[in-house]
């Protein structure tokens, strides 16, 4: 059965009047279709709640476009670099972490902080084996030789400190 459609008298500036004739939205042409959907996509973003999925969407509905844009310059650019798509996935994937988390009454902040690390950990993997090969997949295959000097110098100076404590214990 149909919903009751009770009507609703909106006073709105001009400016907002010029924004809904011009909003594009799928499946509305009149203002009234487009307010409508406006709410529509409103409500359910508040129904989602604070779950992981819901913002996991949310985070989706933020990136998506940027992630599009990125996407068509690479078609347009007959290019790909894998560290553009692991920071966008890890991107996507840690502000859903953080915004779930923090979302939460959370008394063991070593457990949101754990977390953190192991998502961070991920990326940083992910990165130092795309400088495995002399040429990254990339836009600039040189990137990642090119910064790799300083994380390669900290990981030496603590794996030192790792030995010397090793060896006191």
């Amino acid at each position: 059965m149909p919903h009751k459609m009770i009507p609703h008298s909106v006073r709105l500036s001009e400016e907002d009047s010029d924004f809904i004739a011009k909003l594009r939205v799928p499946g509305a042409v009149s203002p009234s279709e487009k307010i409508r959907a406006i709410i529509k996509e409103r409500r359910d973003r508040s129904q989602r709640g604070a779950t992981y999925e819901g913002l996991l969407l949310s985070s989706e509905e933020i990136l998506l476009p940027i992630i599009h844009r990125l996407k068509t310059k690479e078609l347009d650019n007959k290019e790909h670099s894998e560290l553009m798509s692991l920071f966008m996935e890890w991107l996507l994937e840690a502000t859903s972490y953080i915004a779930f988390e923090m979302s939460e009454d959370k008394q063991n902040l070593v457990d949101v902080e754990r977390g953190i690390m192991e998502r961070l950990s991920r990326v940083m993997n992910g990165a130092l084996r795309l400088g495995v090969t002399p040429n990254a997949p990339c836009y600039d295959p040189q990137i990642i030789r090119d910064h790799i000097s300083d994380t390669l110098e900290l990981t030496a100076l603590i794996q030192s400190q790792l030995d010397k404590e090793s060896l006191n214990a």
